[in-house]
């Protein structure tokens, strides 16, 4: 019977522990620091194993992380609760899970990485399910977005999503996509500004989407580029650069570089000689 009881104590005590491990710190702050554990409902979030959290902002207010050594389990800025924002500035943020902005918010949703900052999540979504609006800055020089799986720009929703990537700042990929099921528009401008994905980059998939490469700005496509009937890239002084196209004459051409990955028979090929 002594035995029974500690077993029984035992597994309560697992599972009480489980549910912590698994649970949700939620941003409670108009705006204020990231680190002050005052700001969320548990705590600063933690992405270390054993006491993961994901966190959640919805409540209006904009959370800032301001130095190095953020780390989380899973990012929701706006839920249907309400909106959000995040803002990292000169800092370092670790999702070891997935970011998204603008699950079903019932307003609008942005973040903004500058400064310098590094930031890595394995999937991100801009614009994950909503009616309201959702925008993404990644700013300046030495200011780094690893999405080390996808990218999205528009995943479903009346709302629009929007991308900028500006004044030197890197976007690094693996599949990277503007409207999957939505609407999206993603701007990369000025010199050393780049979006490189490593996998196929899709601008409309079902939605409609606009890419616009400006002022010196890059993007890189690893493999294939696929533009839908209704999407539009706009090349005006900037470098676009791919290895294999679908909707080649959706791509509005004023100035700049068209980049064609591999080795190419001039005469043939037939993207050179469309």
């Amino acid at each position: 019977m002594n035995l029974i009881r500690f077993t029984c104590a035992w597994f309560t005590i697992f599972f009480l522990a489980s549910d912590i491990t698994r649970g949700q710190t939620v941003w409670t702050a108009g705006t204020g620091d990231w680190f002050d554990g005052g700001n969320w409902t548990l705590g600063v979030p933690n992405s270390a194993s054993g006491t993961a959290f994901d966190a959640i902002i919805a409540n209006g207010g904009t959370a800032q992380l301001q130095a190095p050594g953020g780390s989380v389990r899973r990012m929701r800025v706006g839920l249907v609760g309400g909106p959000g924002s995040l803002l990292v500035n000169g800092g370092t943020l670790n999702v070891t899970d997935d970011l998204h902005l603008n699950e079903g918010s019932a307003g609008p949703a942005s973040m903004t990485v500058q400064g310098g900052s590094t930031v890595t999540a394995i999937d991100t979504v801009v614009g994950f399910s909503s009616a309201f609006s959702t925008s993404f800055l990644i700013s300046g020089a030495d200011t780094i977005y690893n999405a080390t799986t996808s990218f999205i720009v528009g995943q479903s929703g009346a709302g629009l999503a929007t991308l900028t990537v500006n004044d030197g700042a890197v976007l690094a990929s693996g599949t990277s996509t503007i409207a999957s099921n939505g609407f999206g528009n993603a701007t990369v401008d000025g010199a050393g500004s780049r979006w490189s994905s490593t996998g196929i980059f899709t601008v409309g998939s079902v939605g409609t989407g606009t890419l616009t490469i400006q002022n010196q700005g890059v993007v890189h496509v690893g493999t294939a580029l696929s533009i839908n009937g209704t999407s539009t890239v706009n090349l005006n002084g900037g470098t676009l650069r791919f290895a294999t196209v679908t909707g080649l004459n959706r791509v509005t051409y004023t100035a700049g570089t068209v980049q064609l990955s591999g080795n190419r028979t001039l005469d043939t090929d037939s993207i050179v000689t469309f």
